[in-house]
């Protein structure tokens, strides 16, 4: 979770510490990253990184395309449930708490639905 704003930077910086490590060369397991078309994610560094260094595929959503982007499933589940539990929030740091139990909310298994619901299976 981060305060500010996600920029190219920082978003490089969480692709390299927490997702390339656990990326392997295409064809293997988890060798494939699948981004949406966010400015941030079109930075040259990503895709150095993930190909060249990694030897994982890169693949962006089409424009617009929230049917294939099992993320947007779990964006959905994270506001239903800040809803329920907005009168928690009475300052920032119950603001943060609150987000932070809607993310660890997210199961395995409603993961595992969300990707098989956009067609990977």
């Amino acid at each position: 979770m981060f305060k500010d704003t996600v920029d190219t930077d920082i978003f490089v910086t969480f692709l390299r510490e927490q997702v390339a490590p656990i990326l392997t060369p295409y064809p293997g397991p988890r060798s494939v990253l699948m981004l949406d078309n966010a400015p941030i994610h079109h930075a040259e560094e990503i895709r150095a990184l993930v190909e060249d260094e990694c030897g994982a595929r890169l693949i962006y959503l089409p424009p617009y395309s929230p049917h294939l982007n099992p993320a947007e499933q779990a964006f959905s589940f994270i506001k239903s449930y800040l809803k329920r539990h907005e009168n928690e929030v009475v300052d920032q740091d119950s603001r943060i708490d609150v987000i932070h139990r809607a993310t660890q909310a997210i199961t395995s298994d409603n993961a595992v639905a969300w990707i098989k619901d956009c067609g990977y299976d």
